[in-house]
């Protein structure tokens, strides 16, 4: 991994533009008694922006010069991502300023502030267009953000807004893979637990909601339920050894749900042996490897572009989808999880009752079918 990654930096901006993100009063979670499931609940997220057309309100609309994103129209910048996959962080403390005074005197927590602000920050948010990617707080997150904690975007260059994922350039997608590698970094010096995805496929069903590719992140400082279930599982049924070698990376399970596994590559692509939901897919570095800063960010890149193709080659057009990655102790073996949100088995009676989940698509087939449409 290149360096330096200018954490002490990041760190204080992030800190500085906490001001700029909606964290309205009222959000809260609550835990499930008699399952132990956790529930956040967050009303205010409704009014959030959709990027829609008027004639599709699934579909994100595309033109560049409507786009939040691509018209700088977000909290400050915390870093960019340049060709030569380098952090630069920006010098200005201006945004900062012209943040807090826009805020002094108004109504902050209500959501029509905080987009007037963005679109007084814009202007300011400007910084050449040289970055393959920038980084800023996510000006809605989906969950509350506990003090020290922090949810981000990460935005492609505004010359990549018409792109679908499967055919963005690599390095466009290897400049998401290493701001994430910057992030966890950033949260792991803190403390706090890693999570990043992406929204995909331009469409609202996969919770995108401004047009063009972006991914997110989170640092938070309890982990998600999840990650306790893994490391809990890994404890109790293998002894603390990794499930992802012993069981997805062995010579067999490679050639039964293998989708993209070329030699050189660092990084497979398996059909999940046992989805949430259908067609869903998993991104595995070879080599056990915990720190995603470890990782090869080009074959990641490649694999999870490899993944989307297949996906579109199957549902004639790339679908909604979600990227989920995971990273940390607790998770152990770095690796993605890429779920299309068409053609998703629907829970019915005895998947909620029980909590089973049921697929329609055997996983085997799906490797067969997939790698054929993965060029």
């Amino acid at each position: 991994m290149q360096s330096p990654l200018c954490l002490p930096e990041i760190v204080d901006r992030l800190e500085l533009s906490k001001p700029q993100c909606f964290c309205p009063a009222g959000r809260r979670r609550e835990v499930d008694p008699i399952t132990g499931r956790v529930v956040a609940i967050v009303p205010a997220r409704q009014a959030r922006h959709f990027e829609h057309r008027e004639n599709d309100p699934a579909l994100l609309r595309t033109e560049r010069g409507e786009c939040l994103f691509c018209r700088f129209a977000t909290p400050s910048t915390l870093f960019f991502i340049d060709p030569d996959e380098s952090i630069r962080v920006p010098c200005e403390h201006e945004s900062m300023e012209a943040a807090r005074r826009f805020l002094e005197g108004r109504v902050p927590y209500r959501i029509e502030t905080h987009y007037d602000l963005v679109q007084a920050l814009a202007p300011l948010n400007v910084s050449g267009d040289r970055h393959l990617a920038r980084v800023f707080r996510n000006l809605t997150p989906a969950t509350d953000t506990a003090i020290g904690e922090w949810c981000t975007v990460t935005a492609l260059n505004p010359s990549y807004h018409d792109y679908e994922f499967h055919d963005l350039p690599n390095p466009a997608v290897r400049a998401l893979v290493r701001s994430w590698q910057v992030q966890e970094a950033v949260a792991r010096a803190q403390r706090l637990t890693f999570v990043g995805f992406v929204n995909g496929g331009k469409r609202r069903e996969s919770g995108q909601s401004v047009a063009c590719c972006h991914g997110q992140s989170y640092g938070v400082r309890k982990a998600p339920t999840l990650y306790e279930h893994i490391s809990d599982r890994r404890e109790r049924v293998h002894g603390g050894a990794c499930p992802v070698c012993r069981e997805l990376l062995n010579a067999e399970i490679v050639a039964t749900y293998g989708v993209w596994c070329p030699e050189d590559s660092e990084v497979v692509v398996l059909a999940h042996p046992a989805p949430l939901h259908n067609w869903s897919l998993l991104v595995l570095p070879r080599a056990h490897v915990e720190d995603i800063g470890d990782i090869n960010a080009a074959h990641f890149a490649s694999a999870l572009q490899a993944a989307i193709r297949g996906l579109r080659g199957q549902f004639g057009g790339e679908p909604a989808f979600n990227v989920v990655l995971r990273v940390g102790p607790a998770v152990g073996h770095v690796h993605a999880e890429i779920v299309p949100r068409t053609s998703v088995n629907i829970l019915a009676g005895w998947e909620i009752a029980g909590h089973e989940i049921v697929i329609t698509v055997d996983p085997r087939s799906i490797a067969a079918e997939l790698s054929l449409r993965v060029p």
